[in-house]
Formats: structure tokens, C-alpha cells, sequence
């Protein structure tokens, strides 16, 4: 089932990480160096939660049917893998060459060898303590793709019969246990994990319980406003909220996305808005392509003396690159991202016709 409020959300989702990482280019000391443009979007990486409990929910709807069947793995392989991967190193190796051109690309790199190349272009996990601190590879916002991967990993022992998951899951319990790799045992030990498993829950709660009209304005608008107190909160640096945002906004994001869909089942007409909806089906391409497009046209205006033009002029910026990244992630998606995705559908159908 495709949810066009699910869509929306992606899209305010991607708009909010974007424009948190834009202000606080603005405001960083290399460039505008102007603080205060920083703090209106600084709760806006809360956006990231939302893509996981959003993962959750779709993938479990996805694919619910299959769970200790042992049928449906080859495909939920190929379409995890098809979803992710081609948009992302497409992305990914233009980034690479263009710093290895230059000569930009980070020390670990130089170092590191084939291993650190390949583990960055496939999503494969690694230490936290390289690249900036952040363990992500290259491209800064992937490191929740390696999250992601991961969660795709751990979901497909479902997909398997019940027996075989069982043991698939004691000998990963044991390596967790035994093991030193910190990506591993610290994403099983993550908040970010719940958040996976909210969104199960929470479809888990819209397939046993849909709330008529009223409760579910009621809770839609209870979510907005617990949003809108908990961001504040989270720009004034309340010491309780940073230490448990994780949570708070997964649990936050639990009511949107429920509510959301619920609030479809009543007004479907309310959720048809073209523009929003391709916002939203270009999130992923906005969410790969706006920080390396940030950065870019940072260094030039920097290289041009534009940083020192003042507040009103970061402004106009901060506009003008918010349009640009939706506009060219826009593009992105309907030339690359989309016929990519065509073709590979196409491909399957044909497999599964054999």
C-alpha cells in the first residue's frame, strides 16, 4: 500500500536535514560566520529520525507476508539493494573523483587503502573514529545509510523459516557478544534500532486500531504540537532533550506517521498535492545531493568575498540554495534516480517471468 502522507512526511523530512546543515553552513566560522543563523534549524537533523521509524513501518508493511516463510527473500534482496545502492554510488563516485582531482579527499583515505574505498562504497560498517569522527564515508549523511543497511540485514533473518532465523539470530548474539567491531555492537545497542522497531509497532497498531475522523485530528495535532515543543527544547539545548531526543522524536514521529495514515483513510483528497508529493519522491535524492551542493557553493561564494556581505545577504543565500537543492535533486530524481529504478523493476519482472 502507498501512503501519500508517508510521501509528504519523507519530503518535510528531507527539507528539515537540509536546511539544518545549510544554516549551520551559513553560520559556521569559515564562512558567513554568523551565529545566529544556525539556531532556527538546529533541531532540524531530527529529520533523520523520522526516516527510520519511516523504514520500520514500510518495510514491515512491505514485506509482513513473508516473515518464517522462507519465500520472498530474492526479491526483498533486490528491491533493499536496487532502493539504495545505484542512487548512492552514483552520487558517492562523483564526490570521490571530483575530491581525488583536487586533491581534498581525507587523510583515512590516503591511508586506508582498496579497503576504506570499498567498504564507503558499499555501505559496509566501520569504525565511528575515522572521517571526521562520524565513521561515514565520504559523504557525510550516509552514515544513516549504513544504519539502514544494517536493519535490512537483521530484517531479512525474518523473512527466513522460523527455525532457520532462530539459529541465525543466537550466532549473531554470540558474535555481538564476543565481538570487538564497534560498528556492529554499537548499532544493535543503539537508540536508533528502537526506532526500526517503532515503526513496526506502529503499523503493527494502524492494522488493529483506526481511529475515527476526530481522534485522529486529535492526535495528528497532539504530535504537531509535542514537535513543536520538544524543537524548541532542542534549539534552547534543554540538557534532558539532547540526551534523550532519540527517543523522544522517535516516539513523536510514531504519532505523525500514524496519525498521517490514519487521517488518509478519512481525507485521501487532502493528501493530493503534486508538488509535495514530488518533493517527497525526491527526498532521497535531496538527502544524497544537498550537503556536497552546500559545501560546493560555500567554498565559491567564500572564494568570491560574498561571505562578508552580512546577515540580509546569508539570507537571500540561504533561500536561493534551499531552491537550488530541492530544484536540482528534483531533476536528479526524475533523469536518473527514477528511470534507474524503471529499468530495474523491468528487470525483475522479466527474472520473476522466467
Amino acid at each position: 500500500m502507498v501512503f501519500q502522507s508517508l510521501q509528504i512526511g519523507r519530503g518535510f523530512a528531507a527539507l528539515l536535514v537540509l536546511f539544518f546543515h545549510l544554516s549551520a553552513a551559513l553560520g559556521a566560522e569559515k564562512y558567513f560566520n554568523i551565529e545566529a543563523l544556525s539556531v532556527p534549524f538546529s533541531f532540524g537533523h531530527v529529520g533523520v529520525e523520522f526516516f527510520f521509524v519511516l523504514s520500520g513501518f514500510i518495510i514491515f508493511s512491505a514485506h509482513k507476508k513473508e516473515i518464517f516463510r522462507g519465500d520472498g527473500i530474492q526479491k526483498y534482496i533486490f528491491k533493499r539493494i536496487s532502493r539504495v545502492y545505484p542512487v548512492y554510488m552514483i552520487v558517492f563516485l562523483i564526490i570521490f573523483s571530483f575530491l581525488f582531482v583536487s586533491s581534498s579527499l581525507p587523510s583515512e583515505f590516503l591511508s586506508g587503502g582498496y579497503e576504506l574505498f570499498f567498504k564507503s562504497l558499499f555501505l559496509l560498517p566501520q569504525d565511528k573514529n575515522i572521517i571526521g569522527g562520524t565513521g561515514a564515508p565520504i559523504l557525510i549523511v550516509a552514515w544513516t545509510l549504513q544504519y539502514e543497511m544494517m536493519f535490512y540485514f537483521l530484517f531479512l533473518l525474518l523473512l527466513y523459516p522460523f527455525f532457520i532465523s532462530l539459529f541465525f539470530f543466537l550466532v549473531l548474539s554470540l558474535y555481538f557478544f564476543f565481538s570487538n567491531d564497534s560498528f556492529l555492537v554499537s548499532f544493535v545497542l543503539s537508540d536508533y534500532t528502537l526506532l526500526f522497531l517503532l515503526g513496526i509497532m506502529v503499523f503493527h497498531l494502524f492494522g488493529v486500531v483506526k481511529p475515527p475522523q476526530i481522534f485522529s485530528v486529535a492526535i495528528f495535532m497532539l504530535s504537531i504540537l509535542l514537535l513543536s515543543v520538544f524543537s524548541t527544547l532542542l534549539v534552547m539545548t534543554n540538557d534532558f532533550v539532547i540526551s534523550h531526543q532519540i527517543i523522544i522524536f522517535g516516539v513523536i514521529f510514531s504519532l505523525v506517521i500514524y496519525s498521517s495514515v490514519s487521517l488518509e483513510n478519512h481525507y485521501p483528497q487532502f493528501f493530493e498535492k503534486k508538488l509535495l508529493l514530488l518533493i517527497g519522491s525526491s527526498s532521497y535524492s535531496l538527502y544524497l545531493l544537498h550537503y556536497p551542493m552546500i559545501s560546493v557553493f560555500c567554498k565559491i561564494f567564500k572564494s568570491l568575498g560574498w561571505t562578508e556581505y552580512g546577515t540580509s545577504f546569508a539570507l537571500l543565500i540561504f533561500f536561493i540554495l534551499s531552491l537550488v537543492c530541492i530544484f536540482v535533486s528534483i531533476i536528479f530524481h526524475l533523469v536518473i534516480e527514477k528511470p534507474i529504478g524503471a529499468y530495474l523493476n523491468r528487470f525483475w519482472v522479466a527474472y520473476e517471468g522466467k
